[in-house]
C-alpha cells in the first residue's frame, strides 16, 4: 500500500476552460514501491461529490512530497495539506 506521504493530487480548472484537470504527483519512493509490486494500483478518492467534468489527467513525479507540492504551488495551484 502506498502511503499518503508519497502522493499529492490537485483538481483545478483547465487554462483553456475546457473542463477540469486532475493532477497527480508521485514521489520517487512511491514510484519505486509500484515497480516492486507489479499490478499495484493507486486509488485517489475525490472530495465529497467526486470529480466533475474532468477532461484531462496529468501525472508527474518528483523526489519528495515537498517537491511535488512546490511544483504545484509554482504553477499557481493551491495545495491542501489533506492531499
Amino acid at each position: 500500500m502506498i502511503k499518503n506521504e508519497h502522493i499529492v493530487w490537485a483538481y483545478a480548472e483547465r487554462q483553456d476552460g475546457a473542463g477540469q484537470v486532475v493532477i497527480v504527483g508521485l514521489t520517487d519512493k512511491g514510484i519505486e514501491h509500484m515497480k516492486r509490486a507489479p499490478g499495484e494500483s493507486l486509488v485517489i478518492n475525490p472530495p465529497m461529490n467526486g470529480f466533475a467534468n474532468v477532461t484531462q489527467i496529468v501525472v508527474f513525479a518528483a523526489a519528495s512530497k515537498a517537491e511535488l507540492k512546490g511544483i504545484l504551488q509554482q504553477s499557481g495551484i493551491v495545495v491542501s495539506e489533506v492531499n
